[in-house]
């Protein structure tokens, strides 16, 4: 056990080992739930149990049994317990596989996820190649059968991959996490710097430095929009890359039998002016068959990688990282920004691009970050404020 995850055998895939996420609310009849409080019943810390029924007899009561028969009353306002919710990472020789309802590729694993034929629930089977490969079917070379109807899942190894790559909870877990273990570091500095220093008398030298396992400092907003843009950027090459099915109409693939990828089949479509971005994916005559739209905030600043991925990915029906809809907007005025000039007293006010840094006007009485731009002269930031920060001219 580990943070807010559980691993327990389970029985349905063959006894494998399955993570479960530590959920604090009422359990449905039928989930197991960890036992996490001590008060007002029989149960140990760490017991597993399973709701029988719901009783009204106290607020939220659920009724729960252990596996050796014992019955108790509980209720989550209480904290006695956790709800268990499976995730869909096994634990297998130690290594953590994610189980994704997907097309197999010769040599990825499954895990059959129902007995059919030859093959049991949680067995573990490598597509060796001479496979007969299709979509929620696999014969193989040996005579040796996997059913469809949603019978098995592949594994795909969980790698060090970004958060924002992971689902939802599994990003809240994390963080929460990481977050506890960040909390403990600081009590524990707070506890020494506590304590009165005993009187040291020292007859050599004495050694001033730093301990090693100094925590770093946080990223500021400009280095987390910075990394995030970068994300964003590789989001999309990677979607496009990809394969995607509907499953409506399974016959329709993003890619041709030749095996080229979506990128010639989609369009980004960049309006500045009303600060969208469209992705159309065309694979029917020419027709737009799936459409995204991104649109930014009106006080947030406006940035065309971070549009393309919202709004392939709404495109492709997958979900926004939370990361793409709360980025912070730019401290560091770079060259290719685009700006909105408000000039001295409102006299006037113009759009443009800032082309060079005028380090000799930087601590005049209009402010730091002087910059020359397309409009003519220079301006520093008191006269100007950053809209746009794509700076896709300035890549070029």
């Amino acid at each position: 056990m580990s943070g807010n995850i559980t691993v327990l055998k389970d029985e349905s895939l063959g006894g494998l080992l399955r993570e479960y996420r530590e959920v604090k609310r009422k359990a449905c009849v039928g989930e197991l739930a960890k036992i996490v409080g001590t008060a007002g019943h029989n149960f140990e810390v760490n017991d597993i149990v399973t709701a029988e029924s719901l009783d009204g007899r106290i607020a939220s009561g659920v009724m729960f049994k252990r596996e050796d028969g014992e019955a108790q009353l509980l209720s989550h306002r209480d904290g006695d317990y956790v709800v268990l919710e499976a995730s869909d990472i096994l634990r297998i020789n130690s290594e953590r596989l994610r189980m994704v309802d997907r097309k197999a590729a010769v040599g990825e694993r499954i895990v059959m996820t129902k007995s059919g034929f030859k093959f049991e629930a949680g067995e573990i089977i490598t597509v060796h190649p001479g496979a007969n490969i299709r979509e929620g079917f696999i014969a193989f070379a040996d005579g040796e059968y996997g059913t469809g109807g949603g019978e098995f899942r592949v594994l795909e190894p969980i790698k060090s991959a970004p958060l924002s790559a992971q689902p939802p909870l599994d990003q809240v877990a994390a963080t929460i996490s990481a977050l506890q273990t960040q909390i403990k570091a600081l009590e524990s500095r707070v506890t020494a710097l506590e304590k009165k220093p005993a009187k040291v008398v020292a007859s050599g030298p004495v050694d001033d430095a730093l301990p090693s396992f100094a925590i770093p400092r946080a990223k500021t907003p400009q280095q987390l929009r910075d990394e995030i843009v970068e994300r964003a950027k590789a989001d999309v090459k990677a979607l496009l890359d990809r394969n995607y099915y509907f499953g409506y109409n399974p016959t329709i693939w993003f890619t041709d039998r030749d095996g080229s990828s979506i990128t010639d089949k989609c369009d980004f479509i960049v309006n500045r002016d009303k600060r969208t971005v469209v992705a159309l994916i065309s694979v029917i005559d020419g027709k737009p068959f799936r459409k995204g739209v991104a649109k930014c905030a009106p006080n947030d600043v406006f940035n065309a990688h971070i549009g393309r991925a919202i709004a392939l990915r709404r495109a492709l029906g997958l979900e926004v990282p939370a990361e793409y809809l709360r980025v912070p907007n730019p401290e560091e005025p770079r060259v290719g920004d685009v700006v909105f000039c408000h000039g001295l007293g409102d006299v006037f006010s113009l759009t443009g691009t800032l082309t060079k840094r005028a380090e000799e006007f930087d601590g005049s009485h209009f402010g730091e970050n002087a910059f020359y731009w397309s409009k003519g002269g220079w301006i520093a930031d008191k006269q100007y404020r950053i809209i746009e920060d794509s700076r896709e001219e300035v890549a070029k």
